[in-house]
């Protein structure tokens, strides 16, 4: 979830008035590169929330969880190296160019 044009807890004392950072799962990708904010930690880096693993007690009784990678697309775009300003930047060797993945569930074999 990264909905934080329009999350109240996403509001700062920033140009523009929000920061995705304050989010659930941040995306400092997705904050302007011209924007002004506070402090640098608020700002657009290459940096966020990448992963997340769902369980529940349920689950865990039957050893089982969901499993989602790359960062969220459920009210953002995928992110893209190519199509980013890290892309010439930070190396990223091994990574895909677009990380939009389905969560998965994995199936163990118990013994």
């Amino acid at each position: 979830y990264n909905d934080f044009q329009h999350d109240e807890l996403s509001k700062c004392n920033c140009t523009p008035p929000y920061s995705s950072i304050l989010t659930i799962a941040a995306r400092h990708d997705l904050n302007d590169i011209n924007g002004t904010y506070p402090d640098t930690p608020y700002g657009h880096r290459c940096a966020g929330a990448t992963d997340a693993k769902i369980i529940s007690y349920e689950m865990m009784q039957k050893s089982s969880l969901v499993a989602i990678a790359g960062p969220t697309t459920d009210q953002q775009p995928p992110f893209i190296w190519s199509k980013s300003d890290f892309d010439k930047k930070v190396s990223h060797i091994g990574h895909p160019d677009k990380w939009d993945f389905k969560p998965y569930a994995p199936t163990w074999t118990l013994s």
